[in-house]
């Protein structure tokens, strides 16, 4: 008799609202607020949306395996470093994040960032993100995007021989050998 050991419950989704610092010089920062959320249909990742006087949250998005090891050593290489610190005697986090446009430099309360690392580690612990990823829906996604207003590709049948390719657009039809 075959067990299906799954367990098909999802847990909910993770969300905490955080003041951090933007540094802009050695003395000078700006506060900052930041949703970090965490989706377990998403189980190997974590977002965090900057919120910016009202406008569309800007969003980063990175491995929880970074956040959670960020809290003890520092971790990173390119876009994304996270490294722990301590700051006017109170431990913190540091996020540098760059991209084509700059650089940003962020500290967040330690203590905050922590609790929630822990909350999606007892949400959905590392090593068992497979048990929550929903790889069909994932991989239906993927092949279901087209670029905005272009076509929709899917496979042709019978070899796309003399069959029209994309949308019915003979462009795409496979040359003949």
């Amino acid at each position: 008799m075959n067990v299906d050991t799954h367990d098909h419950r999802t847990p909910e989704t993770i969300d905490s609202l955080l003041r951090l610092r933007l540094l802009l010089g050695p003395d000078a920062a700006v506060s900052v607020t930041v949703r970090f959320h965490y989706d377990p249909r998403r189980p190997y990742g974590i977002d965090a949306l900057f919120h910016a006087d009202g406008d569309t949250p800007i969003r980063w998005s990175f491995a929880r395996e970074l956040l959670a090891e960020g809290l003890t050593r520092p971790v990173g290489l390119g876009d994304i470093q996270i490294w722990p610190s301590r700051s006017h005697g109170r431990g913190v986090v540091f996020i540098a994040l760059r991209s084509a446009d700059g650089t940003a430099l962020l500290e967040a309360p330690h203590g905050p960032l922590a609790a929630f690392a822990a909350e999606v580690e007892a949400a959905v612990p590392l090593g068992q993100e497979e048990r929550f990823a929903d790889l069909d829906a994932a991989l239906a996604a993927l092949l279901d995007r087209r670029p905005a207003g272009g076509p929709r590709y899917r496979p042709c049948s019978g070899g796309c021989g003399g069959e029209r390719g994309v949308d019915g657009d003979r462009s795409a039809e496979r040359p003949a050998d």
